[in-house]
C-alpha cells in the first residue's frame, strides 16, 4: 500500500511541475497561433449534453463547462452576474426579471436571447420531453399543468419580454430561486 501511495504521489508531482512548466513561455514575437481545442478527461464517459436529460455527475459537469446559466457560482459559492448582468425579484418575490448581456453568444456567433431559455424551460416540463429535471421547476407558474399535459408548454409562467429581458413567474416566493438559475 505503501509503496502504491509513493507512486502516486510522485506521479502527482510529476504532472503538476509539468503542468506549471508548460504554461511557461517565452515567444517575444506574440505572434504565435494557438489551438482553439481543449482536451478535457473525465472519470466516467459523458452520458448526454442535453440538459434535459442529464442524470449523472460526469454529464452536469461537462454542461457547466460548456453552457453558461443566467447567473454562475464563484468559488465561494456565491451568485454572481452570467448570461444575465441584472437579476431582480418583484417585492412579492414571485417575479423575476432577468437581463441579458448584449455580448452573450453561442458558439456558433449567434446571440443568446432570452427566447432561448423561454425554450429550454417550456422543453425541460414538456411531457413529452420526460425530463427528470421537471420537479427541480415545479415553482414556475403552470409548470405542474405542463408536466400534466393539462396545458400547453406555451402557458407556463416563462416569456421574453424582449430579446434582452426574460421574466419568470412563479406560483409563490422561493427564497433560493436566483441560486437555482446559477451554473458551477
Amino acid at each position: 500500500m505503501k509503496k502504491w501511495l509513493k507512486l502516486l504521489e510522485s506521479s502527482l508531482v510529476t504532472t503538476s511541475v509539468t503542468a506549471v512548466l508548460s504554461t511557461c513561455s517565452n515567444n517575444s514575437s506574440g505572434n504565435q497561433k494557438y489551438d482553439r481545442s481543449l482536451s478535457w478527461m473525465t472519470t466516467s464517459e459523458i452520458q448526454t449534453l442535453d440538459q434535459t436529460k442529464m442524470v449523472d455527475t460526469t454529464s452536469g459537469e461537462q454542461a457547466d463547462n460548456v453552457f453558461e446559466g443566467l447567473n454562475r457560482l464563484d468559488s465561494d459559492g456565491k451568485v454572481k452576474p452570467g448570461v444575465a448582468t441584472k437579476s431582480v425579484a418583484s417585492k412579492d418575490g414571485k417575479t423575476w426579471t432577468f437581463t441579458f448581456r448584449k455580448n452573450a453568444r453561442w458558439s456558433n456567433g449567434d446571440q443568446v436571447t432570452a427566447n432561448d431559455f423561454v425554450y429550454a424551460l417550456q422543453r425541460t416540463l414538456d411531457p413529452r420531453t420526460q425530463s427528470q429535471q421537471q420537479n427541480i421547476y415545479q415553482a414556475v407558474k403552470n409548470a405542474n399543468e405542463v408536466v400534466a399535459g393539462k396545458t400547453s408548454p406555451h402557458n407556463l409562467g416563462v416569456k421574453a419580454k424582449d430579446r434582452h429581458t426574460l421574466v419568470v413567474h412563479l406560483t409563490h416566493p422561493v427564497p433560493y430561486f436566483k441560486t437555482m438559475t446559477a451554473s458551477n
